[in-house]
Formats: structure tokens, sequence, C-alpha cells
């Protein structure tokens, strides 16, 4: 394996309040639930057999409680580059009420995964997000089995960047993995929304 290829293995947090609560939280911090840990611990053994050389974890508590669960002993670099989505105003608001106060602008930010009317963010600085974590991960040298500890609109977004478009890709589940390679200047997703051994 040359300097800078490289294995990437993308880990969803677990069910967090907003999931279970189906309300928004975009960047927002939220605690996960009983289930969540549950579905951290359960991880655990899925990446035991993998030996990493780095982790990154997001900044925000269901990504950082996913990691010290599902990663034990491992010590996590936080960024809040791989962060959810910014959905601005909508967050802490209840997915099933957004369409009633909101109409068709909310319907459109949902379709195009853009939250910019809302103070958010757009689908494209998502997808800036996730290529500038992927361009970094390429030149790390001395890094070939990396970890990412984020949230799932982030690791779609990746995927798009990845494979052109995410559009054919269902949100993974919680706590699902998501295997990328990096070999010869080209990325390439592997295994998408993993819930046994990968």
């Amino acid at each position: 394996m040359a300097m800078t290829d490289k294995i990437v293995y993308f880990l969803r947090h677990g069910e967090a309040e907003s999931n279970a609560g189906h309300f928004f939280a975009g960047q927002s911090d939220v605690a996960l639930t009983t289930l969540g840990i549950e579905q951290a611990k359960a991880t655990a053994p899925l990446l035991r057999h993998i030996t990493f050389d780095k982790i990154f974890c997001s900044d925000l508590q269901r990504a950082k409680s996913t990691a010290a669960l599902a990663l034990p002993g491992y010590a996590c670099e936080y960024t809040p580059n791989i962060r959810e989505i910014h959905v601005g105003e909508l967050a802490f608001q209840y997915i099933a009420d957004c369409e009633v106060k909101y109409g068709e602008r909310y319907l459109n930010a949902r379709r195009a995964g853009d939250y910019s009317s809302f103070g958010g963010e757009s689908h494209e600085q998502l997808r800036t997000r996730a290529q500038d974590f992927l361009d970094m991960l390429a030149t790390m040298e001395d890094t070939p089995i990396v970890g990412a500890v984020c949230h799932g609109g982030f690791i779609r977004a990746t995927a798009g960047c990845v494979l052109g478009s995410s559009s054919g890709l269902a949100m993974p589940d919680n706590c699902a993995i998501a295997k990328f390679t990096y070999k010869d200047g080209i990325w390439r997703l592997n295994k998408w929304n993993v819930t046994v051994e990968v």
C-alpha cells in the first residue's frame, strides 16, 4: 500500500433523540437514545479486527458518544468539518409540522437538500465539505486505515462525491458502516450501509 492509499470506514452515529423524536437536529447537539447507546456498543465487535491509524469524529455529542462506545481505546480528532448538514431555523422543529408551517418553501428545501432559505447550508456546501475531507485524507501520510464517525447526510454526500451522485443511495442506518478506498488517485465506494462485520 503506497503512502497515500487509504481504506476509510465511515460510521454513522447511533440513534439520537432527534431520530427517535422525528425532529430536525442538523448541527445542533442532541444525545443518543438508549437504543443508540446499545447500537454503538453492538458495533464495537464489528470493527474490533480493524487496527485504525487515525479516527476522525464529528464534534457533536451524538457522534462523540458513538465513537467512545464503538471504538473504545482510540483517541479521536474531533472536527466540525464532518458535521451533519446545517438546517438553520428548522433545528428542533418536528418534521411533520414543517410542511404545514412553511409549505412549498420547506418542500423544495427537502427535495433539494438545500436549507439555505432557512439559514442553513445548501447541498452544494455540504458536498464541498465532503470533498474537502476526502482531499485531506488523500494527502495524509502514514495513515492507511482511517475511521470517521459522523452523520448520515455527510456520509451520503461523501458517497455522492465519489460516485458523481448520491440519488440512488438510501440514507445509511444508524450505526451503519460505509467503506471507501483510495488507490492510484481514485476514490471508490466498496460497501454501503453495512451492519454486519466489515
